[in-house]
């Protein structure tokens, strides 16, 4: 994403870097963000003086409007699978983005996450590198087959942590998921009941 605010800045970050974006370039978190955040802006040479908090409500959300990212590291699974949830689920289909972590609330092993992203055309002209004489459409039976993952993130080769998921995927299916996760918020207050000697 910041490659798409430098593209709207009118710069080309891919040529000349960030050092033309000093000051112009700002990442937006809420007060409760995790402290990769922090890691993220300094790793990718914005420096942590370029986060703008935005402030909270009573509930601990975020108050504006839009968002352009939503991380939905644990939260995400249960509002897209599950009833109740649903101005929520409005909330997340206005995103450009949401990141789940799978080794959370999808219960697949760790070193597994995913994103899911509303124009993968913009991500692939973030990372892609790809000569334009080799680049592929994308589609199965298109010219040169399907695209290269390469194309959407900074590794070249990936390992194949997608199987994990799908896996748990194949495995539980979407009523399986639904189940497991609305047991758990039973589970939590029966033990909590048990601590307080109650039951």
């Amino acid at each position: 994403m910041v490659r798409r605010a430098a593209a709207r800045a009118g710069a080309d970050d891919r040529r000349d870097g960030l050092a033309g974006l000093a000051g112009r370039l700002v990442l937006y978190a809420g007060t409760e963000s995790h402290s990769c955040v922090v890691k993220a802006a300094e790793v990718l040479g914005l420096g942590s003086a370029a986060i703008q908090v935005v402030p909270s409500d009573p509930g601990h959300r975020m108050r504006p409007g839009e968002l352009v990212h939503v991380d939905g590291a644990y939260g995400a699974p249960p509002v897209l699978l599950l009833d109740g949830f649903e101005a929520a689920r409005d909330g997340l289909a206005r995103a450009d983005s949401v990141a789940v972590d799978a080794h959370k609330w999808l219960y697949a092993p760790v070193d597994a996450g995913l994103v899911l992203i509303r124009d993968g055309g913009a991500a692939r002209d973030t990372f892609s590198l790809v000569p334009p004489d080799l680049r592929t459409d994308g589609g199965e039976d298109g010219p040169g087959g399907p695209v290269w993952f390469s194309e959407y993130g900074l590794e070249q080769a990936r390992p194949f942590r997608a199987l994990k998921v799908w896996m748990q995927l194949r495995h539980l299916g979407r009523d399986g998921y639904r189940r497991l996760i609305a047991a758990d918020p039973r589970h939590r207050r029966r033990t909590a009941a048990r601590r307080r000697g109650v039951g």
